[in-house]
């Protein structure tokens, strides 16, 4: 295995790695967080349900939690920077059995240019590149923007460094089709590693 595969981390949590929640978050250096979190949702969320749908009102949920983990996955909506100016993202990690098999990075989409030559000095250069004129509507007033989305996909799958386990990474600079209505700003961009499933 070459130091130049495509790595498979983010912030040194790769997909394939073997942790509990709270190993997880000791390496994104995350030091506050609710362990074991099994809240019943807030009577918001149901409001926000209705309103804007079961993505957005998580991520309006999460940021009123703060970072938490459970068996399956941590939510993490703020603390964690990424790039030189050190842009503010949030990260969701998925776990199965204690294994990390997905890491999702959203952050505001005024981000999108500064962070792209970040994302190909560490995941190298060769991309698939997709371009679609798409509408975001806002869920509240019904009206739409026309944006241009771009989407990327690593022609190469990682490699965790540490179990030789595969990843596939993906990158798109508009996440939903609708505005978002968290902190983090109306509009995401969206960067995934995704493990490469050894169950057949």
């Amino acid at each position: 295995m070459s130091l130049a595969d495509t790595p498979c981390d983010f912030n040194g949590l790769s997909v394939g790695d073997k942790l509990t929640p709270a190993a997880a978050m000791a390496v994104l250096g995350v030091k506050q967080f609710k362990l074991n979190w099994d809240a019943a949702p807030s009577k918001e969320f149901s409001k926000n349900l209705e309103k804007f749908g079961i993505a957005d009102a998580s991520a309006i949920e999460d940021w009123k939690v703060g970072p938490h983990c459970n068996d399956e996955n941590c939510a993490i909506p703020y603390g964690i920077t990424f790039g030189n100016q050190s842009d503010p993202v949030s990260v969701f990690v998925a776990f199965r059995d204690a294994l990390v098999t997905e890491i999702d990075i959203s952050f505001n989409a005024i981000h999108w240019d500064a962070l792209l030559p970040v994302i190909f000095n560490k995941y190298g250069d060769n991309w698939k590149k997709e371009y679609t004129k798409d509408t975001i509507t806002d869920l509240t007033t019904q009206k739409t923007e026309l944006v241009d989305r771009v989407l990327l996909t690593n022609r190469n799958d990682g490699t965790n460094r540490k179990t030789g386990d595969k990843c596939q990474i993906w990158a798109t600079n508009y996440d939903s089709y609708s505005l978002h209505h968290d902190p983090a700003g109306p509009q995401h961009s969206q960067f995934v590693i995704k493990l490469v499933s050894k169950n057949f």
